[in-house]
């Protein structure tokens, strides 16, 4: 019986020892995708960011052209 005790508790002791080898390799997996969902968030910004900045340059030209267009209606 006592064989019996010390099979199972070593097999326990595996178990446990798998079980948090596993707990910690999701641990990282998480902490690794939290950085690369940081990661694209400020990317994300900086795309907007440079699109707020094309747009008001194609409306800065969008009036330039008018301005030229009504100078030469205006000859």
């Amino acid at each position: 019986m006592k064989r019996h005790v010390f099979y199972l508790t070593v097999l326990l002791g595996f178990f446990s020892a798998t079980i948090f080898a596993e707990g910690t390799d999701i641990h990282d997996q998480i902490i690794e995708i939290k950085n690369r969902i940081e990661e694209l968030a400020r990317s994300n910004e900086q795309l907007r960011s440079d699109i707020e900045s094309r747009d008001e340059e194609v409306e800065r030209l969008k009036q330039q052209l008018l301005e030229l267009e009504g100078q030469i209606a205006g000859q």
